[in-house]
């Protein structure tokens, strides 16, 4: 019932733009947190936090707001039923921007963890030079995969869309005149093949990094004798744990929905449906970690205590005077 539902364009839309009113005070929320309540002994890692959290806040609204992309599959079409949309913006740019903007979200994850590491245990070593092509690299790759697909998308879009619905009839229903399907490549397997690959590369890079965070702070932590030292590498320890659940929320509500994607096509059943609830998940995975990121930062957590405090402390004031004043 849920999926016959989804499979809806605007009943889809509709559930994209509540998440967009809900997720978008919680995003300016966080920004506040990280910009204005960050402990000073974490001063270095503040902007690396604010940029995954700028990126990751930037793509859930460009999923659940400016864009939200209705994708069909096996084959690779897709139409946006956003606000950029509406006012007239191309589909290929507003599908390429997305693109641009989930896999900056990755980079900016491996970003932060590279600087907590530089910072933490490789300053004085060649690291502080390599590091720089190192993420030169990756955005370099970012570009590459984004102009693979631009370039990818077949010019002559009306005869790409008669060879679509001769082949897949069922689509036609969702083709509506204000929003035409775009016709993304003419073959799914080169694009699934890299989007695979540079998921691999970005998995990889974060256990790299995070293998080596964990195993030289054990170490630093043992040889460290100074309770000074100690306590301000448990304050360290203790924000990589609560980094790592942070990072996990992307990476488990972008990730595995990603791959389940894949396998939808394959399924019985309402598989549009399925499609359109993997991109509500995914278009959560920002508010989520920010939720988390507040949960677990103390700092972050007292400035919700201070929030809530004041408005008991007016809500008192109001009781208090109203009897009064009557």
């Amino acid at each position: 019932m849920l999926l016959e539902a989804l499979s809806s364009p605007y009943v889809y839309s509709n559930v994209l733009f509540i998440i967009a009113g809900i997720s978008f005070p919680i995003h300016l929320f966080g920004e506040y947190c990280i910009l204005f309540k960050t402990p000073k002994v974490m001063k270095s890692v503040k902007w690396s936090l604010f940029d995954v959290h700028l990126w990751s806040s930037l793509m859930d609204l460009f999923l659940s707001f400016f864009v939200q992309p209705l994708a069909f599959f096996p084959v690779m079409a897709e139409f946006p039923m956003g606000v950029l949309n509406r006012i007239g913006m191309k589909t290929d740019v507003l599908m390429c921007s997305g693109v641009l903007i989930a896999l900056l979200v990755l980079v900016s994850i491996i970003k932060m963890f590279k600087n907590r590491y530089y910072i933490l245990f490789s300053m004085h070593t060649c690291w502080r030079y390599i590091r720089y092509s190192f993420l030169t690299m990756n955005y370099v790759l970012t570009i590459l995969f984004v102009i693979t697909v631009y370039v990818e998308i077949p010019e002559d879009q009306e005869f790409a869309r008669s060879v679509l619905f001769k082949n897949n009839p069922e689509l036609l229903q969702y083709d509506i005149p204000e929003s035409p399907i775009l016709v993304i490549a003419w073959s799914n397997f080169r694009m699934i093949y890299r989007q695979l690959l540079f998921t691999a590369l970005f998995l990889s890079e974060l256990i790299v990094f995070t293998v080596l965070i964990r195993l030289n702070m054990q170490k630093a932590i043992s040889e460290i004798r100074s309770s000074a030292s100690c306590k301000t590498f448990k304050i360290h320890r203790n924000f990589m744990k609560s980094l790592n659940m942070q990072i996990a929320v992307p990476i488990v509500v972008i990730c595995i929905p990603s791959f389940f994607g894949l396998a939808v096509p394959f399924l019985q059943g309402n598989t549009q449906g399925a499609i359109n609830f993997i991109y509500i998940i995914v278009s959560t995975h920002g508010a989520l970690s920010t939720l988390i990121m507040v949960y677990l930062q103390k700092s972050y957590r007292e400035a919700v205590v201070q929030i809530v405090g004041c408005n008991r402390k007016m809500e008192e004031n109001i009781r208090t005077v109203m009897p009064k004043a009557f």
